[in-house]
């Protein structure tokens, strides 16, 4: 395969990810395949996953489209630079349990540490985006940063997703991709889910972060 690397999980209801696409690897916990996005059953807090089928170079981003943004969402979200454990940076929703917020930080051996407070809000049709590039890390709401931090743990790894504990059904996010920075651009994106299971889905081609 070849970055960027892309999913929108349109798979069969309680399929666990790495059943339904062997190119991740669930690295912590347990995330399944539910109406066309991913969630995790167990209520278990630490839930992370790692795209195995490329090598991503340190400089990287993952993003996500918000489909369901409301308080009955599971807290779903992207992270970079995954461990072979649970240990990475991530951006994830948290409509339920959170009160309509986003967080980032970093998961150090199933302690998950935001950096700071909610990014803020998000509405269905935004992306979720997680840039790193050296220390720095940038979440962003589509094209819009929403600040920036610094921090030196995780110095490579790979782009992947974030459960984190709801217990809930409804997933919050859908289209996925991963890749490097100063890569080559996805070929969809364009806010559409077109259907199609695991693979490239083509659509009208948008830029990478």
């Amino acid at each position: 395969m070849a970055l960027p690397a892309t999913d929108n999980f349109n798979g069969t209801n309680g399929t666990a990810l790495q059943t339904y696409n062997p190119s991740w690897t669930v690295v912590a916990g347990e995330i399944q395949i539910q109406s066309g996005g991913i969630i995790e059953p167990s209520v278990a807090y630490s839930n992370v996953a790692k795209w195995n089928a490329d090598s991503f170079n340190a400089n990287q981003y993952a993003k996500s489209l918000i489909k369901n943004w409301s308080t009955s969402a599971a807290n779903v979200g992207v992270a970079v630079r995954v461990q072979t454990s649970d240990n990475c940076y991530y951006f994830y929703t948290q409509p339920l349990n959170g009160g309509n917020a986003s967080f980032t930080g970093k998961n150090v051996n199933g302690t998950w540490t935001n950096n700071g407070s909610s990014r803020g809000t998000f509405a269905n049709g935004d992306y979720l985006v997680l840039e790193v590039s050296g220390t720095t890390l940038t979440p962003k709401k589509n094209t819009t940063s929403l600040t920036t931090w610094t921090d030196s743990t995780f110095a490579s790894g790979s782009a992947g997703v974030v459960v984190y504990y709801t217990g809930n059904t409804t997933p919050s996010t859908d289209d996925w991709e991963g890749g490097n920075l100063g890569g080559a651009a996805a070929e969809y994106f364009s806010g559409i889910d077109l259907g199609m299971n695991r693979g490239i889905s083509r659509g009208m081609p948008t830029q990478r972060p």
